[in-house]
């Protein structure tokens, strides 16, 4: 009766199906490598992972033949120096038809009883995607941070407790602070701002807080110089996906010039509203002197007319002469 191995054998197929498919879905292939026959031995999944045919009789140096050539020193410095008990647990890339892939390789190695390493069984993980999406994400995280540290807007994170987490350079720039002052963990609002605008950000930092609704404020402060510095500031909530606020980031934009510049605006448009009610009474000065002087001429020319016709001895000749005085005075004088 062989039932039971039979079973036994069954069992076994299926328990290998099981453990290539694993491998298979999980890229991850086994090895042994005889050192001192210098034999190596694959799954199937380790020989697609390097791109070999199945069944290729294989040795140490097929397996370092396929490392990539700037890595191969570096792979067999580090497997030599497992022989003195080094972990054996590194990534390196592989040269596969022309492509290059990421692999993680671990092994444990064995000893005889002279401490001669006699054999070394470990996995091979294909990590190429893990690697693509971290250089991905690395990508992503360098253009954000050049975008955070260009831009002339200050990016702050600010916590619950409304402790400083992240201040972008431009931040660092426009308060003239030194790039490696420590200013994280410790309050914001900064101890030298103004009273003024330390009490107005917390009043809004709290009551973003409470109604979970972003704000956006003016306010006037000061850098660590003591110079003015208007903010147009959003304080903005952050949720995390249990639609808790997660920390509140605090968006400033540097506005002391375009309210330089509106002070100036103003001083101008005043300079020149004063300038037009000027020009409006010159206009209205230089009207009335001309319509004046016309009337200085009826008056003088008859005064000189009727002098002509009076003689000396007639009273009303003196008067004439004083009309006529008067009126050369007035006309000098709107002149």
């Amino acid at each position: 009766d062989v039932t039971d191995r039979v079973n036994a054998e069954k069992a076994l197929v299926k328990q290998k199906e099981f453990l290539q498919k694993a491998q298979e879905i999980g890229h991850v292939g086994t090895w042994e490598l005889n050192i001192e026959k210098n034999e190596l031995l694959w799954t199937d999944e380790n020989y697609r992972i390097f791109g070999l045919p199945i069944g290729t009789k294989l040795t140490y140096e097929t397996f370092l033949n396929c490392v990539h050539p700037d890595d191969r020193e570096y792979v067999d410095k580090e497997w030599k120096a497992a022989f003195d008990e080094k972990p054996y647990d590194i990534e390196h890339r592989l040269l596969v038809d022309g492509d290059i892939k990421w692999v993680r390789e671990k092994a444990e190695l064995y000893f005889d009883e002279k401490g001669n390493c006699i054999r070394g069984t470990g996995f091979t993980q294909d990590i190429t995607e893990i690697k693509r999406s971290e250089k991905a994400l690395q990508e992503a995280k360098r253009r954000n941070q050049a975008l955070l540290d260009h831009s002339p807007v200050c990016h702050k994170i600010v916590d619950l407790d409304f402790n400083l987490q992240y201040m972008s350079d431009s931040g660092f720039k426009m308060l003239k602070l030194d790039s490696d002052v420590d200013v994280y963990g410790k309050p914001y609002p900064f101890d030298f701002f103004p009273e003024s605008f330390k009490h107005k950000m917390t009043e809004n930092l709290i009551k973003v807080k409470n109604t979970r609704k972003p704000i956006t404020l003016e306010a006037l402060t000061n850098d660590i110089e003591g110079n003015e510095v208007w903010l147009d500031s959003s304080l903005i909530p952050v949720f995390n996906e249990e639609e808790k606020i997660d920390f509140i980031t605090v968006v400033s934009a540097d506005v002391t010039q375009h309210k330089r510049d509106e002070e100036e605006k103003r001083q101008l448009e005043t300079q020149l509203h004063q300038a037009q009610k000027m020009e409006s009474i010159g206009t209205l000065a230089g009207g009335i002197a001309h319509d004046f002087n016309n009337i200085l001429a009826v008056i003088l020319g008859n005064a000189e007319l009727a002098s002509f016709d009076i003689p000396e001895s007639n009273p009303a000749a003196k008067s004439l002469k004083a009309i006529h005085g008067a009126s050369i005075r007035a006309k000098d004088m709107v002149q």
